[in-house]
């Protein structure tokens, strides 16, 4: 027996109605991506005011919703699926269960709400939509902006959310849309908006980033390196990684816990086909790898056919990386297994070993060591994790290829 579902409000459906002629590109989120229900209450107990949303469901108290004129419910409909599509709720929960904020203090969930509020009522009050009565606004705020870099500036007292029209609910971790979902639903709203004339609100770049997320080779690089290495047991979100909070988009990274870090072997491929270009590239990202997983000792080696100098060399500070460079040495042919042989022979007690390279090198077999190569090329690694590394010429040869 089919279950019976309960009809809405009148109020609710001609809100969906006027939503679905006059933006059918939130309209048709709104329907693809979120449940909605009709309450008093919040699954807490708590009173519901007009809206709220998890990221998955969407509560709408008719007795205050219908209270609204036919455009404010558009409006308050749009702020409500806009918290979805910017994944709010699952970033408040993060921000719970780490227990503080991107100022490393106490995480204040009015701030949090009200910085989502103001980024949202922004983007929508500059495409045009009436939003209701006590909506949050602050002129200091765009629809452009990043939601720690709001929180970050407003005061530990802002009390706007006193007459705000929704709710705000953290998810339990479960609610959020997954990316593939997301950019499925997106694309499908903005084909729908197209057909009937329509745009997308002005979300065309947010669209393409969600849709086709470009994630630097570095990112990849320093993931795969903080899983394969013993710091991975020995990282904690309870004292987040300041380098990475010191620039947009504030991304949290786990510091050190104090537990010493792991060995690391280097191979850096030396060969006649690596310029000056492709070496500055290797020993930057090298020190960012450094900065992120503080390593107990870095064991490096350059490698041409042989190892340069037969010498490994070792340091553990990151200030010590223009003194190893100037080390550098080879032009010669590639093996790069000449390397792996110098640190069997050397007996190093290397747990994770990352190697730079064009990926013209004889690879070796697999000894049962984590290993990460970082090659240039489209060339794929047989064994260990590939990252495909782009190299940004020098400032002064992209100045030549212009003149020429």
């Amino acid at each position: 027996m089919s279950q019976q579902v309960k009809p809405r409000s009148p109020c609710v459906t001609e809100g969906i109605s006027a939503l679905l002629v006059q933006q059918p590109f939130f309209a048709s989120l709104v329907l693809d991506l979120m449940e909605i229900e009709e309450a008093k209450f919040l699954p807490d107990g708590s009173q519901l005011n007009t809206c709220a949303t998890n990221g998955k469901m969407l509560w709408i108290n008719p007795e205050k919703f219908g209270k609204l004129t036919v455009q404010e419910r558009v409006g308050m409909l749009a702020h409500e699926v806009m918290h979805v599509i910017l994944q709010h709720a699952a970033r408040k929960h993060s921000y719970l269960q780490l227990g503080f904020g991107p100022d490393l203090k106490v995480f204040s969930t009015k701030k949090f709400d009200n910085a989502a509020d103001y980024i949202i009522n922004a983007h929508l009050t500059a495409q045009g939509f009436k939003l209701p009565l006590g909506s949050l606004q602050n002129s200091q705020v765009t629809g452009d902006d990043i939601i720690d870099e709001v929180y970050l500036k407003l005061p530990d007292d802002d009390d706007d959310r006193e007459n705000a029209p929704d709710d705000h609910v953290a998810d339990d971790g479960q609610q959020q849309t997954s990316q593939p979902v997301m950019a499925a639903a997106l694309k499908k709203a903005q084909e729908i908006a197209k057909m009937q004339g329509k745009g997308a609100a002005g979300l065309e770049r947010m669209i393409e980033d969600i849709c086709t997320p470009e994630v630097p080779w570095q990112e990849h690089l320093r993931k795969a390196v903080v899983t394969m290495t013993r710091g991975r047991d020995q990282m904690t979100w309870a004292r987040p990684n300041r380098r990475k909070l010191a620039a947009p988009p504030h991304a949290y990274w786990p510091g050190r816990s104090g537990v010493e870090g792991p060995e690391i072997g280097v191979i850096v491929d030396t060969s006649g086909s690596i310029g000056q270009d492709e070496l500055s590239t290797f020993m930057g990202e090298l020190s960012g790898i450094m900065t992120d997983v503080e390593p107990k000792a870095v064991h490096l080696v350059y490698v041409d056919d042989a190892v340069h100098n037969d010498e490994v060399i070792t340091f553990d500070d990151v200030n010590d990386l223009a003194n190893v460079m100037q080390k550098a040495g080879g032009g010669g042919g590639t093996d790069l297994t000449k390397g792996f042989t110098k640190f069997e022979d050397e007996q190093l007690p290397i747990e994770t070993q990352i190697v730079f390279t064009d990926g013209y090198t004889p690879f070796g077999e697999d000894k049962g060591i984590p290993t990460i190569w970082c090659i240039t090329t489209g060339i794929e690694a047989p064994w260990g994790t590939t990252v495909h590394v782009k190299i940004k010429p020098a400032p002064e040869a992209e100045e030549l290829d212009e003149a020429a």
